[in-house]
């Protein structure tokens, strides 16, 4: 079960249990109750966690000599320089992951460009989406998330 938190008190159950949101940071409610019990404080902590960002990049048309490379404009995020790799259908594809994890969030204020410089540098894509938290690693990577990439 899920809550959403709000300023409000929330009932939780018709026996007279509320969640209040807390203002503490890292604490997320406390949970009043009118059962005849002794009285309890009961913190929740919850984490979203953190994943590595890995981007998978199908090239499309282009030639064996374009050379990729991942940016996050403002520099906080690092990643792995694109190494080619094999796809399930046997088609070539570019790989990269961030070098840290990433704090998982609803919205980011990253912006990660997909670059080439093979000569001069590119940008082929200014703003690429965040990996989603439903895709997970099909490398197998622990504590991987994955955006997909079609040029």
């Amino acid at each position: 079960m899920f809550y959403y938190a709000t300023s409000h008190r929330l009932p939780v159950l018709s026996s007279g249990t509320f969640i209040h949101p807390s203002s503490l940071p890292g604490v997320w409610g406390e949970i009043e109750t009118e059962l005849p019990v002794d009285p309890v404080k009961l913190s929740l902590e919850l984490d979203a966690g953190s994943r590595y960002w890995e981007y998978i990049i199908f090239p499309g048309e282009r030639k064996n000599n374009f050379v990729p490379a991942l940016e996050e404009r403002g520099a906080r995020i690092l990643f792995t320089p694109p190494v080619w790799e094999e796809w399930i259908d046997g088609k070539r594809i570019f790989r990269s992951r961030s070098t840290e994890k990433i704090g998982l969030k609803q919205h980011y204020e990253y912006r990660v460009q997909l670059t080439e410089s093979s000569g001069r540098r590119l940008i082929l894509r200014d703003k690429l989406p965040p990996p989603s938290p439903r895709e997970l690693s099909v490398t197998g990577e622990p504590d991987t998330i994955t955006a997909y990439i079609y040029l």
